[in-house]
């Protein structure tokens, strides 16, 4: 122990104390004069930043400089502003959960009722936010605005958050190994990677060079670990991302995959007269019909039909896995085409993604009731079809001979569709009792293409079920 006793060892602390103060003191004035501000002063720390406690200098917290609350405050104020800089809630700050319309007048049931439990979902998250919520569907569909009012509702709590699409992110990490950047590549990264909540839009529309995109799968793979919050908005399937990431997106224990099954809101705000896909889609006429259900039918058939349906069936589910192209059940009316078909759809709904089940003759009506459309709407309501993420299409009959003629204006739309996601190898279910001998020959040679296209021909049914 000090020869002088405890009341000169008191003496020495409080003289560092003071010291300590006094520089925290300079450097709060120095930050609020940069500024522009006035600092107030904290009845409990005078402004300093630390406070002591009056205790006997035998107690554990004697001669210990604790951080006022006060200094936290600022220190939160100003992550909020820096992070508020930084997002572009400011482009976006009309877009609220109030502002969404879960019910948009003229859109079919299936789509008012995937926009209703997709606002719901989100505004569950930006209560509580815990985990992912990854936001899936096509361009327009309402993905950005419910990121935005994620975004918007947790600043308003106070809740650090950033928002950015991801060629926007991606931009601001290279911008910082220019000479003059304001922040270093460290310091821009560790932020975006530790935030508490973190937005990022548009996923998959950045540029994919090889720098990109193993900083996007360091970053995610990061909060993946660590189970930060994190929204993400895309307009591509699981399966066109790269496997890393895919089995980062695709964890069901700490992803929420919300996947609006809505046509694009600007296209149909621009032309609300018309129809929409969504008005096509008949799935929920098949919701019973599952790969489940299906075993009943197959027990009708003879031992040797049964076999060979049950391959069939675990063939379609394992092309499900990562679909691709067209996809072609032929076989007798009551074979079970529409059936297998609709659990395809079904499978493919319920896990999350977008899909259109129509039959072949409603895609034939709505292509003629366009033509009295304007020929702008025509074709923005047939791209909506042509760039659906799943198509099944039930019922292809003999309706080429009039094709074959230079006539059948519906008939060729339908040919160009068909062309277009074969070339695009969009995921196509297509049903038909039509023996192949019969097919136009663009369309033999499209079904029988191995690399493109999967056939399969399903026995005929048993007298009793025909």
């Amino acid at each position: 122990m000090d020869s002088h006793g405890p009341g000169i060892q008191w003496s020495r602390t409080m003289t560092t104390l003071n010291g300590l103060q006094d520089r925290v003191a300079a450097g709060n004035e120095a930050e609020a004069n940069q500024a522009g501000t006035v600092v107030p002063e904290c009845p409990v720390c005078q402004g300093f930043g630390f406070y002591t406690v009056d205790v006997a200098p035998d107690h554990p917290d004697f001669g210990a400089a604790f951080p006022c609350e006060c200094r936290q405050r600022s220190h939160r104020r100003r992550t909020l502003e820096r992070l508020h800089a930084l997002s572009y809630l400011e482009a976006v700050r009309d877009k609220t959960f109030s502002s969404f319309l879960q019910e948009p007048p003229g859109y079919g049931e299936t789509a008012r009722a995937s926009l209703r439990e997709a606002h719901r979902r989100c505004r569950d998250f930006a209560g509580h936010p815990t985990g992912w919520i990854l936001l899936a569907g096509i361009t327009g569909c309402g993905k950005t605005h419910l990121a935005s009012a994620i975004a918007n509702e947790l600043a308003a709590a106070e809740t650090p958050v950033l928002m950015l699409t991801v060629p926007s992110l991606l931009d601001r990490l290279r911008a910082t190994f220019a000479p003059d950047a304001p922040q270093t590549f460290n310091q821009m990264y560790n932020l975006v990677e530790s935030v508490n909540v973190l937005v990022l839009d548009d996923l998959g529309a950045q540029s994919s060079t090889p720098w990109a995109t193993e900083k996007l799968f360091q970053l995610l793979n990061e909060r993946h670990v660590r189970e930060l919050p994190t929204v993400i908005t895309t307009n591509l399937p699981l399966w066109e991302f790269e496997p890393r990431l895919q089995s980062r997106l695709g964890d069901k224990h700490l992803v929420n995959q919300v996947h609006i099954n809505a046509p694009d809101y600007r296209v149909w705000s621009s032309d609300p007269g018309g129809e929409t896909w969504a008005d096509l889609n008949r799935l929920d006429l098949h919701q019973g019909e599952t790969f489940d259900t299906f075993d009943v039918r197959r027990a009708e058939r003879r031992n040797g039909q049964q076999d060979r349906l049950a391959m069939v069936c675990q063939e379609l589910e394992q092309w499900l896995e990562q679909p691709r192209g067209w996809l072609v059940l032929a076989g007798a009316p009551g074979s079970g085409k529409t059936h297998l078909a609709a659990a395809l759809a079904n499978r493919w709904r319920n896990s999350g993604r977008h899909v259109l089940f129509a039959s072949v003759e409603d895609l034939k009506d709505y292509f003629r009731r366009t033509i009295q459309a304007d020929g702008a709407a025509a074709a923005r309501r047939t791209a909506q079809i042509r760039e659906v993420s799943f198509l099944a299409l039930d019922g292809f009959s003999d309706t080429w001979e009039s094709v074959r003629r230079g006539s059948g204006w519906t008939e060729k739309r339908l040919r160009s569709l068909l062309e277009y996601r074969f070339d695009a190898g969009l995921p196509t279910v297509i049903t038909t009792h039509v023996e192949p001998e019969r097919w136009e020959r663009w369309f033999q040679h499209r079904v029988f293409n191995a690399r493109k296209s999967r056939y399969f021909r399903l026995e005929d049914p048993p007298e009793a079920v025909r």
